[in-house]
C-alpha cells in the first residue's frame, strides 16, 4: 500500500505554541492525529492543537486514547468517546503500546474490549495504533485486525513497514 498523504502525531509532549503548523502545512502535511487521553487523564493540549492545525488548513483525522492496562477499561474507552465530542469529524484510535505488568493475553483482550466499547459509544470504526515488536508478543484477535492499522515502524524502509499479525495490511504508517 502506498500512502499519498502526510500527517503528524501530536500530544502535550509538543506544546501547541511550539508546533510549526504553518510550516508543516507548507511542507505537505495535510492531517494530524492528536492524543486525546492517556488512561484516565485528558491531554490538555488537544483542543489547542486542533484549533491551530485547522487554522492552517490541516485536517484533524483522529483522536487517540492510550490504553493503560492497570486502569479501568470502560472508563478509559468512555473518556475517549466523551473527548471526541469536542472535535467534530474525527475517528477514534486506540494507542496500544503499554503492558503495565499485565500478561500479554490480558492486554490483547483489553485492546479488543476497548475498541468495541469505543465503537459502540461513538458509532465509528476505531483505528488501532501499535508497533511491530509490541504487537508480536500479544495474542491479538483477528477481530481487532478487522480495524484499520496505524503502524509505527521507524527504520528506513523502502517497501513499507513490517505488519504484525493478525493484520495483513496497514492504513497509516508512522515512520519519522
Amino acid at each position: 500500500m502506498s500512502w499519498a498523504s502526510r500527517g503528524v502525531d501530536v500530544s502535550s509532549h509538543q506544546p501547541p505554541k511550539a508546533v510549526p503548523w504553518k510550516a508543516l502545512r507548507a511542507s505537505g502535511v495535510d492531517f494530524a492525529i492528536l492524543r486525546a487521553c492517556m488512561g484516565l487523564g485528558r491531554d490538555e493540549a488537544m483542543l489547542e492543537h486542533a484549533r491551530r492545525a485547522r487554522g492552517e488548513g490541516i485536517d484533524v483525522l483522529a483522536l487517540y486514547g492510550v490504553l493503560y492496562p492497570r486502569r479501568e477499561l470502560r472508563a478509559q474507552a468512555d473518556l475517549l468517546g466523551e473527548t471526541m465530542a469536542a472535535i467534530a469529524g474525527v475517528a477514534p484510535a486506540l494507542d496500544l503500546e503499554a503492558m503495565n505488568d499485565r500478561e500479554p493475553a490480558e492486554v490483547a483482550d483489553m485492546a479488543l474490549a476497548y475498541v468495541e466499547r469505543v465503537e459502540a459509544g461513538t458509532g465509528l470504526a476505531c483505528v488501532a495504533y501499535t508497533y511491530p515488536s509490541f504487537a508480536e508478543v500479544l495474542p491479538l484477535s483477528p477481530l481487532l485486525a478487522s480495524r484499520p492499522l496505524w503502524i509505527a515502524h521507524y527504520r528506513k524502509l523502502t517497501s513499507g513497514p513490517r505488519v504484525p499479525k493478525p493484520w495483513s495490511d496497514w492504513l497509516i504508517w508512522q515512520h519519522d
